[in-house]
């Protein structure tokens, strides 16, 4: 029988933000503690477990889930998205290398279950994870996703990327496709309420300039409780630059 999830993880990170916003950057820049896990392969994740505060590794993980070079596709199909802790084609499937046929709006009805039947849609290496004293980040895009998670994890954390608009308009980022999509989930997208705490961070700023991301990334830590975010610092420095080259090169 597949291990559990462990649904009472203090570490587990439920990060919010509208379609384009670069969340998934931002969740990243959070992994990079050592109290958390990044995204990648299987066998990334299990080295991550074994040693969780080797920063250059998380970094070059990162660097290696850019676009390829000179084809003009979705960003997504060459950076897993976080929905990937999900089984991606069916119970406790271990595949990454797809979109996940579940996503994150699986959660919106979890008061109506219990974990037994959220068990079958975890991979296994995410719960080997959460029962590894570690977090990872799980995306959402609606107040809905947040809620259900939050029913099925009380003591998870919360990030909130807000104030978007600016960064997703430059270099296209709310081209046809996501406006397709923001138009699709308008009904239920809906601004997190301050009285769900958690770290809030603001992407126009944070993306502006070095110096103001550095400050957003040093409080969001401070607000999680990752208490390594000096070890962390030039680790982010250097992610913000991959992340921005990513975006400004003309092949992109």
């Amino acid at each position: 029988m597949a291990l559990r999830f462990n649904y009472d993880n203090d570490r587990m990170l439920i990060g919010n933000w509208s379609l384009g916003a670069g969340g998934e950057f931002l969740i990243r820049c959070l992994s990079m503690s050592k109290h958390m896990v990044l995204l990648g392969s299987t066998d990334q994740v299990k080295q991550q477990i074994n040693d969780p505060s080797d920063y250059d590794f998380k970094v070059s993980i990162f660097r290696g889930q850019h676009r390829v070079p000179g084809l003009k596709d979705a960003w997504h199909k060459h950076f897993i998205t976080s929905n990937q802790w999900l089984a991606a084609l069916g119970m406790h499937n271990k595949e990454i290398s797809v979109e996940g046929e579940f996503n994150e709006r699986v959660f919106i009805d979890s008061h109506l279950a219990c974990h037994e039947f959220y068990d079958r849609f975890w991979r296994p290496i995410s719960c080997d994870v959460s029962h590894a004293g570690l977090g990872f980040g799980l995306k959402t895009h609606c107040i809905d996703e947040v809620l259900g998670l939050k029913n099925l994890m009380p003591n998870a954390k919360l990030m909130i990327a807000e104030n978007s608009e600016t960064w997703q308009r430059s270099r296209g980022r709310l081209n046809d496709e996501v406006m397709f999509y923001l138009n699709l989930y308008a009904p239920v997208l809906s601004p997190i309420p301050d009285s769900f705490g958690g770290a809030r961070l603001n992407v126009d700023d944070l993306m502006s300039s070095e110096s103001s991301f550095m400050l957003e990334m040093e409080k969001a830590y401070r607000t999680l409780r990752l208490d390594d975010y000096k070890q962390c610092r030039d680790h982010l420095r250097e992610m913000r630059k991959i992340y921005l080259s990513w975006h400004l090169n003309d092949d992109l």
